[in-house]
């Protein structure tokens, strides 16, 4: 099928996707964030249920609270209820979790020789690379036991130029991400590319979060899915004990430019 959003249209789903994933379980990377939300209502909305999608999450476990960010997990979870409540019929299976800790020492060492200036994402805090670590490793485990045979993830473009070099826009953010960042979501990518027997498929790769927002609006989500949402990535510190957003980090910037309001639907 496509996803029509004014002039603009792109494939989902629109290829043979149990032939490419090998078996009948898809997974979707569910951050608790709005764009693996609807990807994931889409999927519930139109895959046969004869495919099984599989919800799967990470969480932060640290022994310091003031380096985890709680919020993201709870958000994913309510995701889940809402679409299974939703979608009863839908060949749902169960949420698949797992920790990480961005203080593990190991997996930090693992981080700082991942990233140097030759890798296509440097520079990013060594502490963000931690979490690409244990993900790494959970994919692969998933892959090898054959919890699903692809993973669906929501990652999007960058909103156009003109809207990043805009007067309103986190503080310092260019600084803190880096000019690769922008090179990283920008840039033409294939929908689907299989490595290793692990097949990755990004259906909004070549749209930014504008579309994701048209999405929302046309499915009449504005309302019920949205709000349950989480994008920001404040700590404590930044958040008031993540009772509001922060409103200066990248994601919190970039859900504003495309919907007009930061989580929960707060201006």
């Amino acid at each position: 099928m496509r996803l029509t959003v004014g002039d603009r249209s792109i494939g989902f789903f629109d290829f043979d996707y149990i032939k490419m994933a090998g078996i009948n379980k898809i997974g979707v990377s569910l951050s608790g964030g709005a764009d693996s939300a609807i990807i994931f209502w889409l999927m519930a909305k139109y895959l046969p249920n004869d495919v099984q999608i599989i919800p799967w999450s990470s969480y932060e476990d640290s022994a310091d609270p003031l380096k985890e960010r709680p919020l993201t997990i709870e958000a994913a979870e309510n995701i889940v209820a809402f679409v299974s409540n939703e979608f009863p019929d839908a060949n749902i299976g169960e949420h698949y979790k797992f920790a990480y800790d961005r203080t593990c020492p190991i997996a930090y060492k693992e981080a700082e020789l991942i990233n140097i200036p030759s890798w296509p994402m440097y520079p990013m805090s060594t502490m963000g690379v931690v979490k690409m670590v244990f993900m790494r490793r959970e994919k692969k485990k998933a892959f090898d036991n054959k919890l699903f045979g692809m993973i669906v993830g929501g990652i999007t473009m960058n909103p156009p130029v003109e809207a990043m070099e805009s007067d309103w826009r986190p503080p310092g953010w260019k600084n803190a991400l880096g000019p690769k960042y922008e090179i990283r979501r920008s840039s033409e990518s294939k929908i689907t590319d299989k490595v290793k027997n692990r097949c990755y498929y990004n259906p909004f790769a070549n749209v930014d979060k504008s579309f994701v927002a048209g999405l929302y609006e046309q499915e009449g989500l504005m309302d019920t899915l949205y709000p349950i949402t989480e994008s920001c990535i404040g700590f404590a510190h930044d958040t008031n004990w993540f009772t509001e957003p922060c409103k200066r980090c990248m994601w919190c910037w970039e859900k504003y430019w495309a919907f007009g309001s930061y989580d929960g639907g707060r201006q």
